[in-house]
């Protein structure tokens, strides 16, 4: 209540001081992609000729699927697929479309913000339940998995059927009205961000760790029944999302490019209201404290606790926000 409080509190002061500084949209918005799971979106990295000296990362929400944005006169408009390119000496975007027809960089900035925390997060949410497993031996593992399934589905059938309920009919679940039906991203697929991006170098280092300790004789058999790179999702990646998202994008002047002013103009993308959904999830996504223990270096189990002590040698900071399950 209190996020919503001072969200509330600032987008007002925003709309009454137009000359609110406000960061360069692309500034902000080729760290959004080089320092959270959109770095997932790359489809290639390109070098330009000698005279420019330019390392070029494209980007595409295409494995996404299709977006849909509101608009002004009600219902939403279908987007195949947003492109972003990011200067990766600088750090900032210089390009971005959408169905081939060029964006500004502040609404391709606000675009992705959205996408990222209403569908691109999300899919790592569905990704990470492949991890989850109630019976296993150790009690702390399969309470990190019963907070993983709860926070997913507020309850199980409890808080999320009520919620949905009260929203629209509901209707049985088929073939068609699934929300996200994809095979999971492969982890490494960012990899050849690492040199340009501290989330993606830690990233790397850390599920090819992952991955060594789990093929070992001590913990070959440390998680029976779940998918190991689901649980790197459910553990390492997830985790680490939510905590750039706040120490990269909490500043008043990030903060202040979803403050947008309204439009009566129909058939145009509501961009006020993608704002106002961006900061609303923003300041519900927060890492609040816990009343249980949820980070890997707390853990009793012995699997956790060596990896945590490994990762920890390549980015303390990183390494110590690293959670053991969706606990946010």
């Amino acid at each position: 209540m209190y996020q919503w409080l001072r969200r509330a509190r600032f987008i007002r002061y925003v709309r009454r001081h137009p000359a609110f500084e406000r960061e360069p949209a692309g500034q902000a918005l080729g760290r959004c992609m080089l320092e959270t799971t959109a770095a997932f979106w790359l489809v290639e990295i390109t070098l330009s000729d000698k005279d420019h000296d330019q390392h070029l990362a494209i980007f595409s929400s295409a494995c996404l699927g299709p977006l849909e944005m509101p608009v002004v006169s009600g219902g939403f408009v279908t987007v195949q697929a947003l492109e972003v390119t990011v200067d990766l000496r600088s750090g900032c975007a210089v390009h971005a479309s959408w169905d081939g027809v060029e964006l500004s960089l502040e609404h391709a900035s606000l675009c992705v913000a959205y996408t990222m925390y209403w569908k691109g997060h999300a899919q790592w949410h569905c990704f990470a339940m492949w991890n989850t497993n109630l019976q296993h031996a150790h009690p702390w593992v399969s309470r990190m998995s019963l907070i993983s399934i709860f926070t997913n589905y507020l309850g199980g059938n409890g808080g999320g059927r009520l919620l949905t309920s009260r929203l629209e009919a509901e209707e049985p679940i088929n073939a068609h009205n699934i929300a996200i039906q994809m095979s999971m991203i492969p982890i490494d697929k960012g990899a050849p961000l690492a040199p340009y991006s501290r989330f993606m170098a830690f990233l790397e280092r850390a599920y090819c760790i992952h991955r060594r300790l789990l093929s070992e004789a001590e913990f070959i058999q440390a998680f029976p029944g779940v998918d190991h790179d689901a649980m790197f999702v459910d553990t390492v990646l997830h985790s680490l999302d939510h905590w750039s998202v706040h120490e990269l994008f909490d500043e008043p002047c990030t903060k202040a490019l979803w403050v947008v002013d309204k439009s009566s103009e129909k058939g145009l993308v509501n961009w006020n209201l993608v704002g106002s959904l961006t900061s609303l999830a923003h300041s519900v996504s927060y890492d609040h404290s816990r009343l249980h223990t949820v980070h890997m270096w707390e853990s009793p189990y012995p699997f956790q606790r060596r990896f945590y002590e490994e990762v920890s040698t390549i980015d303390p900071e990183l390494a110590w926000n690293m959670q053991a399950c969706i606990a946010m």
